[in-house]
């Protein structure tokens, strides 16, 4: 919802920007909230293994570093879900 996208477009196969970035985000950020493995994750986003969701979690943490807006959007995002 934060990025006004649905969960089919998360799960789709599309590379666009305003998607792949989401999509990277929703990665990075279900470890916090769930105990899910990296595979499933990966299941759970359309994904064909973990490795792809390794590469979002890096990505991301590299990005939040060097990009304030998606540093900010993560931070928004944690305190619309209740947590810091």
């Amino acid at each position: 919802k934060y990025f006004k996208i649905t969960a089919k477009q998360i799960r789709s196969k599309k590379r666009t920007k305003s998607i792949v970035v989401p999509r990277q985000i929703a990665n990075y950020l279900i470890p916090t909230y769930t105990d899910l493995s990296l595979k499933d994750i990966a299941a759970k986003v359309n994904r064909k293994d973990h490795s792809t969701v390794i590469h979002a979690l890096k990505k991301i943490e590299s990005l939040k570093s060097d990009n304030q807006i998606i540093a900010g959007d993560i931070s928004r995002i944690n305190s619309l879900l209740n947590v810091d």
